[in-house]
């Protein structure tokens, strides 16, 4: 056994896993499987000499490297078991009969890189089928796939947590970092491990998958690249330099080199599957693996068998996510595979088929399908995010207009959630942009358009909300599409009242009205109406207000929309609720609860839920409130409605008020400030929105400072999950001690209201929330 040069460095568990199987009888081929440069030949030597005392008769070392064929085997294993004479017979069954004839005390062989020499399994089958006595440990990138073979995989090193910050000391004990500050303190006794190298090299770690191989090579050359030198010149992590020692293979002088090493070994077929599949960020489905690898039924191999020889020879990795099993690589191997790829000729038609793909799984989600259809779809698409951004990038930087934009229109849902607004606004923007005259002239550039505008106008940036709406209105105008200029017209109602120009918001909501009653469009006319009553209620004139609305409710009712109808009283409530009338704001909001309860809109059902909540904090009625701001939270959380968790969870703030727990109280305005200044949400100052910044205030000042600036902060760091519990079943959270950068208690809470120009999604519709979408063939996937 070649006896290790340093220790075993971020394997804690896998040492004492292979110690009990090897001292086990029953295991009498055990596999160790995983990709070049994990770490299974250091493992293997680990736990070969922590099991010695196990093997009575010797555990004997074969590496099998430099071995190129089935007789290089088979002469090497005779040298080792020790048979020196000469035989005509066949070596498997020379070999069993020597071992048969020698091996009389449990013994364990440990045959290193077996992946090139498969064809030479007849030879363990032989040895192991010979005597009992005799044990194989095996590493090999490829399962051997022999009968009673246990796989045990190696997995690359484990990664610091990016969503959870760490102290020096915490980064040090994570594997990864623990190997490069190792090697790296070898190479330069100097190095030391700071804060302000600490990210650098944390990311550098992360950026070779956590792969002892990457990892080994990157910090040998610490003297000469410093950690942030290092990181800037990693944007391939397959060209970092060679190792430098002598006395390592030349497979493992550089990735570059482990990865040709494995690829070298794949048949045909299988060469062509990996470089296509690299196409995937993100990771892939059987399906998507046969639509776009296969489109021109030129892969010369069955996809599931690929996609399994695949994952044997550890090229891929399965994952199970919603009952359906998933295919990822890590990122090293898969920049290897585009590598690949582009210079394979077929990179174009590859990405075309890869976008043709993505463009019909983002379409399914506004053809005709249940309610529940739609949320598998949109946890579908939550999936292939990464996959929908490279097909995009694609699109956009080939300038393919009319694909750019249904796809851009078609992930609307996806982007229109706090944490992914910026990225969606950028992405239409891009869209927007691509293509001729001609292809800036049409309804999904329209529809692009609109819901770049809708985007903007949840950030609260209302002037590129008016810029957009203008020129989906004039386009509009070019098609004669009468739809399309009431939209562009509502749209520009919403953007004046975003910036406050409530008069020449009238304007456009009365020309929207207008338009509609010239289509004879009830719907639109109640929709118009609906929101031509926002824009009164602006204007303080209540009454008029109300009115349009209640002739709102009577057309919504006359065609049978109960929906549109419950959000016409859910803004007679919102009305009255402003003017102070509460009694009268209660019995609207509940009108329209009964009418979302009749058709199960859970999210009506909790918008009103959420303002007969914050009623009922102002009538001191706490019993109320809590149930109320509950069910709501409850939906909102289930329906994973961030702002409306926001908005929630600000109420149940308010309410801590009321209940005379000024810690939790505090605790939730700083974890609701922090979530909206993560998912970059505005604030609009409500008479609801003074009431629970008041409350909090004055919470804040019945504790300690320092415990209110420590409340505050634990708020920040706390989970969505433990947020929900705090809310729902009022557990209090101990806090962490108080920092030097607490937050600022200047405007405690931001207001739990939509921007007056936001899309208003579930209330009374405006037609701008509603473009015509278009359908792809499943005849583009070709």
């Amino acid at each position: 056994m070649p006896i290790p040069r340093s220790a075993l460095i971020g394997r804690h568990h896998d040492p004492a896993t292979l110690r009990q199987l090897l001292r086990r009888d029953d295991v009498r081929l055990l596999t160790l499987s995983g990709a070049g440069g994990c770490g299974k030949t250091r493992l293997a030597i680990e736990a070969a000499l922590d099991a010695t005392d196990a093997f009575p008769g010797g555990v004997s070392f074969v590496g099998l490297a430099g071995v190129k064929d089935h007789a290089g085997v088979g002469s090497t294993l005779a040298d080792v078991l020790g048979f020196e004479g000469t035989d005509d017979r066949p070596m498997a069954d020379v070999l069993s009969a020597h071992a048969r004839l020698t091996l009389h005390r449990r013994t364990l062989l440990v045959l290193d890189n077996l992946e090139h020499l498969l064809s030479a399994a007849d030879l363990i089958v032989a040895l192991l089928d010979s005597t009992p006595h005799l044990h194989v440990l095996a590493t090999s990138r490829t399962v051997l796939r022999l009968y009673g073979e246990h796989d045990y995989r190696v997995s690359p090193l484990a990664l610091p947590d990016p969503a959870r910050p760490s102290t020096l000391d915490a980064l040090r004990d994570v594997p990864a970092i623990a190997l490069f500050l190792v090697r790296a303190k070898a190479a330069d006794h100097d190095f030391s491990f700071t804060a302000a190298n600490a990210s650098a090299i944390a990311e550098i770690c992360c950026r070779l998958d956590g792969l002892p191989l990457g990892i080994e090579l990157a910090a040998a050359h610490i003297t000469t690249l410093p950690p942030l030198v290092m990181l800037a010149r990693l944007r391939n992590r397959l060209d970092l330099p060679q190792s430098g020692y002598r006395d390592v293979p030349s497979r493992q002088q550089t990735l570059r080199n482990a990865l040709d090493w494995s690829y070298d070994l794949l048949a045909p077929a299988e060469q062509r599957l990996f470089r296509r599949i690299s196409v995937f960020a993100g990771g892939c489905t059987l399906e998507g693996v046969e639509a776009v690898c296969n489109a021109a039924h030129d892969l010369g191999v069955d996809a599931m068998v690929g996609v399994s020889s695949l994952i044997a020879r550890s090229q891929l990795r399965e994952l199970r996510q919603r009952g359906e099993p998933r295919f990822t690589s890590l990122e090293t191997i898969r920049e290897y595979g585009l590598e690949l790829l582009a210079g394979s000729g077929e990179e174009a038609v590859v990405r075309r088929a890869h976008a043709a793909y993505c463009l019909v799984l983002a379409e399914e989600g506004h053809a005709a399908i249940t309610d529940e259809e739609r949320s598998g779809w949109l946890e579908l698409c939550t999936l292939e995010r990464e996959n929908f951004r490279a097909a995009l990038a694609f699109l956009i930087a080939g300038d393919h207009a009319e694909w750019a934009q249904r796809l851009g229109v078609a992930l609307h849902a996806l982007w229109d959630r706090p944490d992914h607004l910026s990225e969606g606004r950028a992405q239409l923007a891009a869209i927007l942009r691509l293509g001729n005259p001609q292809a800036r002239q049409s309804r999904t550039w329209v529809n692009a358009a609109v819901y770049a505008a809708g985007l903007a106008a949840v950030q609260g940036d209302f002037e590129s909300t008016r810029a957009l709406h203008h020129a989906a209105l004039e386009v509009s105008r070019v098609l004669d599409d009468p739809k399309g200029v009431i939209n562009g017209l509502t749209g520009l109602g919403f953007a004046e009242r975003g910036l406050g120009n409530h008069v020449a918001a009238r304007s456009w909501f009365e020309q929207a009205l207008a338009a509609s009653r010239h289509m004879d469009d009830a719907w639109r006319i109640a929709a118009a109406l609906s929101n031509l009553a926002r824009v009164l209620a602006d204007l303080e004139q209540r009454s008029a207000a109300a009115a349009v609305l209640h002739e709102a409710a009577r057309t919504f009712a006359r065609i049978d929309d109960s929906n549109g109808a419950g959000w016409a009283f859910h803004q007679l409530g919102e009305i009255a609720h402003h003017a102070g009338d509460l009694e009268e704001a209660k019995e609207a909001y509940e009108r329209g609860l009964a009418l979302f309860q009749r058709l199960g809109h859970e999210w009506g059902i909790a918008r009103c839920c959420l303002d007969l909540g914050y009623l009922a904090c102002e009538q001191a009625d706490r019993a109320a409130a809590s149930a109320a701001f509950a069910e709501a939270l409850r939906l909102l959380h289930a329906l994973q409605h961030r702002r409306g968790i926001i908005q929630a969870l600000e109420g149940c703030a308010l309410l801590s008020v009321l209940e005379d727990d000024p810690v939790r109280a505090v605790t939730m305005a700083g974890a609701t400030a922090a979530m909206r200044r993560a998912s970059n949400l505005p604030s609009v100052k409500t008479r609801i929105s003074k009431l629970r910044d008041d409350a909090v205030s004055r919470a804040w000042t019945r504790i300690d400072e320092r415990a209110a600036r420590c409340a505050w902060d634990a708020g920040a760091l706390l989970s969505l999950e433990a947020l929900v519990a705090l809310a729902l079943d009022g557990r209090r959270v101990p806090g962490p001690p108080p920092t030097e950068n607490s937050s600022d208690r200047a405007g405690v809470l931001p207001p739990s209201h939509d921007q007056p120009g936001s899309r208003h999604v579930g209330r009374a519709p405006a037609p701008v929330t509603h473009p015509v979408r278009s359908r792809c063939s499943r005849s583009c996937r070709r």
